[in-house]
């Protein structure tokens, strides 16, 4: 896809654009999933457009994070030793009592341990797009109502597992998944999208806006790209550019 072909928001003024910005440059993960585009740059102002996708999800993340820690604030009120465990995986169980390589499962989790248990509280997805809140209503549901298995096992971010398997509460196990409550973010304007579809789980959810439209998520991954290019790959490192376009 063509960068230049992605307009600036009209009412996305240069003081918004140039906070964003900042907010993210500052974050290494920005750029997961994408050292070898960050390496090699962008060339002929075109960029494959699932590397797109996943800058977009990855900025979104980012501008997510502090809704995640309100909530987490909030929770550890009784729960003191909680935490978000972002973009936690999965194991599938296979036939054979083994598991399958993991995959990801939430982009974030606010969990705590007890007694050798992983004890879920809230369950995070997170969108970028403009169809964000419908998006996030089916992931939800397909993992809950239909993917998990007993035996799967959720792989935490430092390699920890826990099986998930309903009934089962000792050690090593996972605690309250079906419980705990779906936080849906989205970008503004999207949000609640997917309220009225059939495809809602048995908890009571919470939709989130995120401050930024669709569009505007995807103005500043296009000036984010703009900053890469193949003579200089250490381009998106530097000081962030004028905001203006």
């Amino acid at each position: 896809m063509r960068l230049s072909e992605i307009p600036r928001p009209a009412n996305y003024d240069d003081r918004r654009l140039a906070t964003d910005l900042a907010v993210l440059r500052a974050e290494a993960e920005l750029w997961d999933r994408l050292g070898r585009l960050r390496q090699q740059g962008v060339a002929g102002n075109e960029v494959n457009a699932s590397l797109f996708n996943i800058l977009k999800g990855n900025i979104a993340e980012i501008l997510a994070r502090p809704i995640l820690h309100r909530r987490l604030a909030e929770i550890r009120v009784q729960h003191p030793g909680a935490r978000v465990e972002y973009r936690t995986r999965v194991a599938r169980i296979r036939g054979d009592g083994g598991h399958d390589t993991p995959v990801l499962f939430s982009d974030g989790l606010i969990v705590s341990e007890r007694n050798g248990r992983l004890i879920i509280h809230e369950a995070f997805e997170v969108k970028s797009g403009s169809r964000g809140g419908a998006e996030a209503t089916s992931q939800f549901f397909e993992w809950r109502e239909g993917r998990l298995a007993d035996g799967d096992q959720l792989v935490l971010t430092d390699g920890s597992r826990f099986t998930y398997e309903p009934g089962r509460t000792g050690p090593g196990y996972v605690v309250g998944m079906q419980q705990s409550t779906p936080h849906v973010i989205a970008p503004r304007g999207s949000e609640h999208l997917g309220t009225t579809s059939g495809e809602q789980v048995a908890a009571a959810g919470v939709r989130h806006a995120l401050g930024q439209t669709a569009s505007e998520i995807d103005f500043l991954a296009r000036r984010i790209l703009e900053g890469l290019s193949s003579s200089s790959p250490s381009a998106a490192a530097a000081a962030p550019a004028s905001a203006t376009e």
